[in-house]
């Protein structure tokens, strides 16, 4: 039926429409990326941070004679 009842026109609307919808899928599925990229990071820096400050208060207790 579509076959039959569709003009030139309407499979190059169609086909636009389906480039159109890949390249925002696209673009969302790479800003989604980065975001999760973004947050490992910020995970990765958070847990350094707080293994540079354990080591930091063990040392503070160890010149303090602790």
């Amino acid at each position: 039926e579509i076959a039959r009842n569709s003009t030139t026109s309407d499979v190059s609307a169609a086909e636009r429409e389906a480039a159109r919808l890949e390249a925002e899928l696209a673009a969302k599925k790479k800003a989604y990326e980065d975001s999760q990229a973004r947050a490992k990071r910020i995970q990765e820096a958070q847990a350094r941070v707080a293994k540079a400050q354990e080591e930091l208060a063990e040392m503070e207790r160890q010149a303090n004679g602790g």
